[in-house]
């Protein structure tokens, strides 16, 4: 076999297809830096760059055997570090705004033993009225919300139609509602 090095990338692609530890191995030599630099220059964090980077590898090589590329090797590992970069810059600002929420609850005074409480008694209020529903709705409702079982799941665990299902579940949130 020629040296992996001195292939062309559709070559070293095809031989990755067939699992080819070198052909794998000259694919990352031959881009790993480049993608780096574009995750750290826009990450600006070494660790998440390398992440980011390390993921797109990762990629690569669980679906070795079912890409298709329709473009060339470069622009598929550079859309790929792209989506990488761009889902931690979304992953970093919901992070941001979870802590900024959380920061603004705590200093407005959040009393957590009274929300624990409150949160207790509420559940147990709902556990009684969960058990006082009719009992084929009670079944479907616990079907749906606790087993988080689709509607068709159910109709088709219990025999019935999904309309049915739907009724139940409808059923079971008006008295609820009212119960609590």
């Amino acid at each position: 076999m020629t040296r992996p090095n001195l292939l062309p990338d559709h070559q070293l692609l095809s031989l990755l297809a067939e699992g080819n530890d070198e052909a794998f191995t000259e694919i990352y030599n031959r881009y790993w830096k480049k993608l780096y630099v574009t995750a750290f220059n826009r990450l600006d964090d070494a660790r998440e760059a390398e992440e980011a980077t390390q993921n797109v590898f990762l990629s690569l090589w669980k679906r070795r055997d079912v890409l298709e590329l329709n473009f060339s090797l470069a622009t598929y590992l550079s859309t790929a570090v792209k989506y990488q970069i761009y889902s931690r810059i979304a992953s970093k600002n919901r992070e941001k705004k979870h802590i900024t929420y959380l920061g603004q609850t705590s200093i407005e005074g959040s009393d957590t033993t009274t929300d624990w409480l409150f949160e207790r008694e509420l559940k147990k209020k709902l556990d009684e009225a969960i058990g006082g529903l009719p009992e084929k709705c009670r079944v479907v409702f616990i079907m749906s919300r606790e087993q988080g079982l689709s509607n068709a799941q159910i109709a088709k665990h219990l025999d019935i139609a999904e309309k049915t299902v739907e009724g139940h579940i409808t059923k079971a949130i008006s008295i609820l509602r009212g119960a609590i």
